[in-house]
């Protein structure tokens, strides 16, 4: 399952809503009997590397992709499901 996008607006920052959409995201995973969660995130995007990190994601590959005339690298990101304990 791929997790697309996770947005909060500024003035909800640091109420760890971030943090229930994912651990919704992973109940939803677990209750279909999915074996792993992925999401690209800008490899630029050092706030949402550290989040994802800290939810037991970690870095599976680069994909590259040009938006406008510069060049992007997106990190692929996966959590396996089978072994994940939620972080508290």
């Amino acid at each position: 399952m791929e997790v697309q996008r996770i947005y909060v607006l500024n003035a909800y920052k640091h109420r760890h809503i971030g943090k229930m959409l994912m651990t919704k995201a992973i109940e939803i995973a677990k209750h279909e009997h999915l074996d792993y969660l992925w999401l690209g995130v800008w490899e630029r995007n050092t706030a949402a590397i550290k989040f994802y990190q800290g939810q037991g994601f970690t870095i599976h590959a680069t994909h590259s992709f040009i938006l406008g005339t510069d060049v992007q690298t997106d990190y692929i990101m996966k959590l396996d499901i089978r072994s994940h304990v939620h972080p508290l």
